[in-house]
């Protein structure tokens, strides 16, 4: 069995605030998504041995809580235990694809040592898509904003990793897609990608964000082809 094969399920959330109670109104804006994305961790802790979450620290820190995708992880996690890894927002590709191998010790140190660990891994990967889809949005309008949004979303329905990892880090930052460094850290932790499928994806672009949940699991066959 390869080390990234310990990974059985994975749930790709969005790590906006408005998903933190101090944030929520009396009418909730994103209510699919908070129910998705509740779902979704839920599904990755109930099959998981060991849960890990991988967020992208904050642009520009202003409070001394930790990173947003860390406190909105926590907040749906609810009483489960996790880890937490934060990848600098701007990380490049390779950087990202080799901490998703460390992950679950799928690097050079060899799989007998991931193989003692044993246990089945869980990943939440707390990512947002752009802030520019609207002139209201955070980052104001970019029109480059849906181009890239459908690029990550069609690479995340197809678990294809090699379009996860060719991301344009320069586009992301344009369109402050902050989930980007944790989506590849998630490509480089999958491997090639084959031995996983993913679910449907909930989507919502409240106040020009574009906010996505999906829950990827393993194959019931591969097991048997690794």
């Amino acid at each position: 069995m390869s080390a990234s094969s310990r990974i059985v399920a994975a749930a790709v959330v969005p790590g906006t605030l408005l998903l933190l109670p101090e944030y929520a109104g009396r009418i909730d804006p994103i209510p699919a998504i908070r129910t998705a994305a509740l779902a979704a961790v839920d599904a990755v802790v109930t099959a998981a041995d060991r849960v890990v979450v991988v967020t992208a620290g904050d642009r520009e820190p202003r409070h001394t809580k930790g990173p947003a995708g860390a406190r909105v992880a926590a907040t749906l996690l609810g009483e489960a235990p996790a880890e937490v890894v934060v990848v600098p927002w701007d990380a490049p590709v390779v950087v990202c694809r080799a901490l998703g191998a460390a992950i679950t010790g799928a690097e050079a140190s060899g799989e007998g040592e991931a193989d003692q660990a044993g246990g089945r891994w869980g990943l939440i990967i707390v990512a947002d898509g752009s802030a520019t889809r609207t002139e209201k949005a955070p980052g104001h309008y970019d029109p480059r904003a849906h181009a890239y949004d459908e690029v990550w979303l069609t690479a995340l329905r197809g678990v294809d990793v090699d379009a996860l990892l060719a991301l344009d880090a320069a586009v992301a930052e344009g369109v402050l897609a902050l989930g980007r460094a944790p989506l590849q850290v998630l490509a480089g932790a999958f491997g090639d990608g084959a031995a996983y499928t993913c679910g449907d994806i909930t989507t919502d672009d409240a106040y020009g964000v574009q906010h996505a949940v999906a829950l990827i699991r393993q194959r019931r066959n591969s097991l048997d082809c690794c």
